[in-house]
């Protein structure tokens, strides 16, 4: 009977990519079954990091080896975030983010919300020397604008 729930719960949890809790009358055992990943997951725990560091999440992808499918390709997470950088790095707009992928027919985006999307853009090019070099600039105007002011 076990046997035929843990095969049911298996085949339910490939089509619809969640963790699967088993429990016994004895003692609840938690059996971990491989889930799933979402692009969408990723970018979500991105986002939603306040304190997002881009080589501790390289570092905890490449142990994790997790996998991305996509319609036509799959990726690993550290090929992910690393096309995610580079695009932050490269981009200067919302816009150049978006079409950096678009343009080397990468699918990462096609499935997320516009807002994910802005706000994966502003946490990837959060760590990046170009958004580095664009706060000192904008901190050098506005104590300048003060200093003249005064």
């Amino acid at each position: 009977m076990i046997l035929v729930f843990l095969f049911i719960c298996l085949a339910s949890t490939k089509l619809n990519a969640q963790e699967c809790v088993v429990k016994t009358n004895e003692m609840p055992v938690d059996q971990f079954v491989e889930r799933e990943f979402t692009f969408k997951d990723l970018a979500i725990q991105i986002n939603f990091n306040e304190e997002y560091k881009y080589r501790k999440s390289l570092i905890k992808a490449r142990i994790s080896n997790k996998i991305y499918h996509f319609k036509s390709r799959t990726f690993s997470e550290v090929v992910i975030l690393k096309y995610l950088k580079k695009a932050a790095r490269a981009s200067a707009t919302i816009e150049a983010f978006e079409s950096y992928f678009s343009k080397r027919n990468l699918p990462f985006i096609d499935e997320l919300d516009h807002f994910i999307v802005i706000e994966l853009y502003h946490t990837m090019r959060k760590s990046t020397f170009n958004s580095y070099l664009e706060f000192l600039t904008t901190a050098y105007t506005t104590l300048y604008a003060i200093e003249n002011s005064i």
